[in-house]
């Protein structure tokens, strides 16, 4: 099983495929990378999204107020910053709330002080603003899911997206997202019921160290100014944005049950004992 969040592989990728027999990878826009390199089986096995404790009243533990409006988004610095793009979150909420006084955006990451300059960055991007608040700690997963779970909203603008899980399980609690239109997500994110925003492609920074080896490569830019006019649009219509989270996670829930591991293994067992293999592409 292999999550890749680019749309091409690094070398030793490359080269580790001759070694396989079949891959499994969670979201379309992963088989179709790898579909660029190599013509041995390759599934689709989205992640378990698998919200089983949820820890109750976060947002009041957090001092914030029950009638007020609470967009959240989860990250971790070592996923890269500059893929999880939370300066873009920031940029999209102060746009859609400058003039709301009961809205208030919580970012919640972990491992920022093993990365001071992004942090800083972070940290100076938020002006001590009141209605902006960093929460940078390891939590257990259920208290995770409770301070999504009493969100009125879950942001995403990521870059680019293996699969996407914390947006899976903000669908799967049945709060209304906004996510960028790119990459792993667009496969359970339903385009009726989902905000999408969309995006411009631009050239990955190869000046971070984990990015260099990745010429040609790219992601999305989404559009932030439409990511706050959705933002604004949930909180001026709750009640309409209550139910299309209804639906989306209906729509979801469809999706992973297709896409099973069980469904998988049958498939690669068809594939092996029919040695369905069709020649092998070069790889550069």
């Amino acid at each position: 099983m292999t999550d890749r969040e680019f749309n091409l592989l690094p070398q030793e990728w490359q080269r580790a495929i001759k070694y396989t027999n079949a891959i499994f990878t969670p979201s379309r826009f992963n088989q179709e990378v790898f579909e660029k390199y190599t013509d041995k089986p390759i599934f689709r096995v989205p992640h378990p999204v698998a919200v089983e404790i949820v820890e109750k009243n976060v947002r009041g533990q957090l001092g914030i107020n029950s009638n007020d409006f609470l967009v959240s988004f989860v990250f971790s610095f070592g996923s890269s910053f500059e893929r999880k793009n939370p300066l873009a979150v920031i940029n999209a909420f102060n746009r859609a709330f400058e003039k709301t006084d009961n809205a208030c955006l919580v970012l919640k990451s972990s491992h920022g002080r093993q990365y001071a300059d992004d942090l800083a960055r972070l940290q100076a991007a938020m002006k001590g603003s009141p209605k902006l608040r960093l929460i940078d700690e390891i939590w257990p997963m259920p208290r995770v899911m409770g301070l999504i779970a009493g969100s009125n909203a879950f942001i995403s603008l990521h870059r680019c997206e293996g699969f996407g899980l914390s947006l899976a399980e903000a669908i799967s609690l049945e709060i209304p997202v906004v996510a960028t239109n790119w990459s792993g997500n667009v496969d359970f994110c339903d385009p009726a019921n989902t905000d999408l925003v969309s995006s411009s492609q631009t050239t990955v920074d190869k000046s971070k160290p984990e990015f260099k080896s990745l010429v040609g490569a790219h992601w999305a830019e989404p559009d932030v100014g439409q990511a706050a006019k959705f933002l604004k649009t949930i909180f001026d219509e709750p009640g309409v944005a209550k139910e299309r989270a209804n639906r989306a996670k209906i729509y979801m829930e469809r999706y992973l049950a297709e896409y099973t591991y069980s469904n998988a293994i049958v498939n690669l067992q068809s594939a092996v004992g029919g040695s369905r293999y069709r020649r092998k592409r070069t790889t550069n």
